[in-house]
C-alpha cells in the first residue's frame, strides 16, 4: 500500500502543486571572492514594502539601510541617520568603519565638527603630509580586510551547510519551482490552502553549482534563472 501510495502521489497533479518540504533546504553555501578594491563589487538588500509613512510621504521600500525606529509614521525622516551610523561603526566583518575604508580617514561626529570650528590655529602643514599618506594608509587596509572578510565568509559557509544539504538536480531535468505565497485576508487567501509550486519546467544550463537557468514546457523558452533551493 505504501508503494501505491507514493507512486500515486508522484504523478498527482495536486499533490505536486500543494505539498510541503519535510527535509533541509537544497544548496549549499558558495562564497564569491572579495573584492580587490573599494567599490569594485555592490552588494545590496532591498527591504519592503513597510508600512507607508505619513504626512504626504508614501515610501514604503528601503535599499541596504535597516529601521529599527519603532515610529512606523516617520521612519523615513530619520533615513540619513541611519546611514550615518552604519557609515562611522566598526564593521564585524572588515574590522574596519565604512568611512575609513572608502575615504581613509574617520567621519567627525557632530560635537567634533563644533569643536574643530573652534580651533583658530591649524597646522596646514601637517595636514599636507597626512594627506599624502592616505593611498598607502588604505592599501594596507583594504589588504587587511580582505583577510578578514574571507575568515567571516569561512566561518558563515560553514554555519549555514549545518542546515543545508546538496542538490540531485542536473541539466535537463524537469523540475517544480517554489511560489513564495502568503496568506492575504482582503483576498481571501490562506497559505495552508494555496499552491506552493507551479511548473513543470526544464533546467537548462548550470550557471553557478547552485543556480540554474529554467526553461518553459513546451518550447524550452528560458524564464529565467533560480537557486536550488
Amino acid at each position: 500500500m505504501n508503494k501505491d501510495i507514493r507512486d500515486y502521489v508522484k504523478t498527482c497533479l495536486t499533490c505536486q502543486q500543494v505539498k510541503s518540504i519535510r527535509r533541509k533546504p537544497f544548496g549549499m553555501l558558495e562564497p564569491c571572492q572579495p573584492a580587490s578594491k573599494v567599490f569594485e563589487t555592490i552588494l545590496c538588500d532591498f527591504m519592503g514594502p513597510f508600512p507607508a509613512s505619513g504626512k504626504g510621504r508614501q515610501n514604503k521600500y528601503l535599499l541596504v539601510v535597516v529601521d529599527e525606529d519603532d515610529n512606523h509614521g516617520t521612519w523615513d525622516k530619520h533615513l540619513q541617520k541611519f546611514t550615518f551610523a552604519l557609515r562611522v561603526n566598526v564593521n564585524e566583518t572588515t574590522k574596519v568603519s565604512p568611512a575609513l575604508l572608502n575615504l581613509g580617514r574617520e567621519l567627525p561626529l557632530p560635537f567634533e565638527r563644533e569643536i574643530s570650528h573652534l580651533e583658530e590655529n591649524q597646522d596646514l602643514e601637517r595636514l599636507r603630509e597626512e594627506r599624502k599618506e592616505i593611498p598607502r594608509k588604505l592599501e594596507l587596509v583594504i589588504a587587511w580586510v580582505r583577510e578578514n572578510i574571507v575568515k567571516a565568509k569561512e566561518k558563515h559557509k560553514k554555519q549555514y551547510d549545518k542546515y543545508r544539504t546538496d542538490h540531485p538536480f542536473k541539466e535537463g531535468q524537469t523540475v517544480w519551482i517554489k511560489m513564495h505565497a502568503r496568506s492575504d485576508k482582503e483576498k481571501r487567501v490562506m497559505l495552508k490552502l494555496v499552491k506552493r509550486w507551479r511548473g513543470p519546467y526544464q533546467l537548462g544550463k548550470a550557471i553557478t553549482p547552485v543556480t540554474f537557468e529554467v526553461l518553459r514546457i513546451p518550447g524550452l523558452e528560458p524564464i529565467g534563472k533560480r537557486h536550488v533551493e
